[in-house]
């Protein structure tokens, strides 16, 4: 009942119909009256997002007509509504047109827009690490390696052009609608960065679907365009691992209603998967 006189009085509608929905890590979504999408974050996640700065790249892709319209954003707290998209997100489908996804990263990563921050990945992943050790979080001798590894690939990962970026375009992130057009959805994260960092996100569930749209996306894709497609594929898998294990030490997963430990222990084989596929280039 709290949650329904939230947003009626945010919305300023009467609510005929409210349907919990996924809303991945970071919130808590509605689907109200088949027409707008309500998220309320969970507690830790303003921490970890610049709103005023979301708000900003949620119009510009909306703009770019690669994302719903903005219906309220309330930059201090994190709670916003967007118009629904009627479809589905690529993660829920058999198949999808592996062009048309293509398609819709060259439109954004070639529209010459930018937003004037930088994602700083490495920052953030600095950060989740010392979290862990602040929390007492063990970490495996295995992300040990790979976070090593990465660290010594750094100067190569960020000697790249800088790009407006999604930063989280994972398949969950992109919805098929009604009208056979691709959007993004969730921009927490948007910001300017390498693009290949998109195309490494996308293989989130899976590393060769992010492999399969770069070599889409880039004709003839080189063996640098390669590396730095797995390197950054293992930099967000140990990101992701992190923030798992961190969610899990809060508590956080019995509001969302995630295993956490499994998302951790996915995204430590997927670091894994990648990093065999790197060291045979």
């Amino acid at each position: 009942m709290e949650i329904k006189r939230l947003i009626e009085d945010t919305l300023n509608i009467k609510i005929n119909t409210i349907e919990p929905i996924h809303g991945g890590m970071m919130n808590k979504a509605f689907l109200i009256n088949n027409e707008y999408i309500f998220y309320i974050p969970v507690d830790a996640s303003n921490k970890l997002v610049n709103r005023q700065l979301e708000n900003k790249v949620s119009n510009i892709f909306y703009n770019l007509g690669l994302a719903s319209k903005i219906i309220y954003f309330d930059t201090n707290t994190g709670i916003k509504s967007k118009k629904f998209i009627h479809g589905t997100s690529l993660n829920h489908l058999n198949f999808f047109d592996i062009k048309e996804v293509a398609i819709l990263f060259q439109s954004l990563h070639n529209s010459n827009l930018k937003c004037g921050v930088y994602y700083a990945p490495f920052e953030k992943l600095e950060s989740f690490y010392n979290e862990c050790h602040a929390l007492n979080i063990k970490l495996s001798e295995t992300f040990e390696d790979l976070y090593l590894l990465i660290k010594e690939k750094k100067s190569f990962l960020e000697d790249s052009e800088r790009v407006l970026c999604h930063n989280d375009a994972q398949k969950s992130n992109i919805i098929l609608g009604k009208d056979n057009s691709m959007y993004f959805i969730d921009f927490e994260f948007a910001m300017d960065n390498d693009p290949i960092y998109d195309y490494a996100a996308f293989g989130n569930d899976n590393v060769e679907d992010g492999f399969e749209l770069l070599k889409e996306s880039f004709k003839p894709c080189s063996i640098t365009l390669q590396k730095r497609y797995y390197l950054w594929r293992i930099f967000i898998s140990l990101q992701w691992h992190l923030v798992a294990l961190i969610k899990n030490q809060n508590n956080e997963g019995l509001k969302l209603n995630i295993n956490f430990l499994e998302v951790a222990n996915h995204f430590i084989n997927n670091a894994l998967y990648a990093y065999n596929k790197y060291i045979i280039l």
